[in-house]
């Protein structure tokens, strides 16, 4: 009886000892992945930083580029009854006027909009092209003349067509080596109209530019 009571007990200390020893389950090896991911880290910021610089240079450029055509060069800019030449026009501006209205005869004119004057321009135009041409056509191609007026290097007001004026020069077709004369208007604002500041005409052909001062 002794011996088997014996037995039990060595049994349950062995049982309790093998209980307390059992091993753990050692945690997975993640270091390859966390590895991989630090990797895709450090190429996906590389990446933002070259955008980044990149678009630091395009917002350069495209401030540079807004300067350069905002600004009008003082050099650039032909007076009054000084000849200027733009593809095959010769353009000469003989003067310019502000007025609250522009006669057509005794009996019949254009009033601009209230809080508005108009800017008469005088121009002489000259075809020195091989074949007729269309000047301020009112439906043109990109390369058409255009007319503009420029207020602080900033404000840009167009042409005003007066339909039925009989020195409007839209639409108006000059055989080669011939030279007509008219009036191209513009509706201004009474603000800029009393203001002392430089307006300049600004005649187009696509991309090129021909630039004279009426004030």
């Amino acid at each position: 009886m002794k011996r088997k009571f014996l037995a039990a007990v060595t049994l349950g200390i062995m049982l309790s000892v093998s209980g307390c020893s059992t091993p753990t389950t050692a945690p997975p090896d993640n270091s390859a992945e966390i590895e991989s991911l630090k990797a895709q880290v450090e190429s996906l910021q590389a990446e933002n930083d070259e955008l980044k610089k990149a678009l630091e240079e395009t917002e350069a450029i495209v401030e540079t580029e807004s300067e350069d055509t905002a600004v009008v060069p003082s050099e650039s800019v032909l007076a009054l009854n000084e000849e200027g030449s733009l593809d095959d026009w010769g353009i000469i501006v003989t003067n310019a006027e502000i007025s609250e209205r522009i006669k057509e005869n005794d009996f019949a004119g254009f009033n601009p909009e209230e809080g508005n004057k108009y800017l008469a321009i005088e121009i002489a135009v000259t075809n020195n092209g091989k074949s007729a041409s269309t000047f301020l056509p009112s439906f043109g191609m990109a390369d058409s003349i255009s007319a503009k007026i420029l207020y602080q290097n900033d404000y840009e007001f167009s042409a005003t067509q007066l339909l039925g004026y009989s020195k409007d020069l839209h639409n108006t077709s000059v055989n080669p080596l011939s030279t007509k004369s008219g009036v191209v208007a513009f509706e201004i604002p009474d603000s800029v109209a009393s203001s002392e500041e430089e307006l300049i005409l600004v005649i187009s052909a696509g991309n090129k530019n021909l630039h004279i001062k009426v004030r």
